[in-house]
């Protein structure tokens, strides 16, 4: 039997448009009701350590001495949602621009046309006052860089074997380059 993480993921996966808790209640013919969806998806444990247990068996059927660890920085854009810290304004590198979204830094394994996420950090933000110009405005606590360390340091600990680390910002890169 398929457990409730499966169907959901199947069902995100699958979906040709939006998606909602009433939705996969609704396809599974109100078998699971949407209460139980929601409540399945606020008790999921969505952290970098729950994601390596999932993740960790399938790495280990793969990983080699010449494994890749790729560290990248992404915005899932939410350009009609209200700012709250971890939906607010990041600069797009790509676009030159702020855009409003969630900010998140990853690690991906990739070895023999695999790739498999292993850690994550959600970039939250706190609304400051600038004294100076008396602007208000989004900062983190944490630098970028800092998550990336954090990132490979965790990969050590948890003894992934890789050759190397790929990159694709020069904040990554310099993350690298401090570890």
């Amino acid at each position: 039997m398929k457990t409730d993480l499966d169907l959901y993921t199947d069902y995100l996966i699958s979906s040709f448009s939006q998606t909602s808790s009433t939705g996969l209640s609704n396809l599974l013919d109100k078998a699971i009701s949407h209460d139980d969806v929601t409540r399945f998806l606020n008790q999921t444990d969505n952290s970098s350590k729950a994601l390596w247990k999932v993740a960790k068996p399938l790495i280990r059927q793969i990983e080699s001495d010449e494994g890749l660890l790729i560290l990248d920085d992404s915005i899932s854009e939410k350009p009609y949602t209200d700012s709250n810290g971890l939906i607010c304004p990041h600069f797009d590198h790509c676009t030159g621009t702020f855009v409003n979204g969630i900010n998140f830094v990853s690690l991906l394994y990739h070895h023999k046309n695999v790739q498999l996420p292993i850690g994550f950090e959600l970039v939250v933000k706190t609304l400051q006052c600038i004294i100076k110009t008396q602007k208000e405005c989004w900062r983190s606590t944490r630098t970028k860089n800092e998550m990336f360390r954090d990132l490979i340091r965790c990969s050590y600990q948890n003894a992934v074997k890789f050759a190397f680390i790929l990159c694709d910002s020069c904040g990554a890169a310099r993350a690298v380059c401090q570890c």
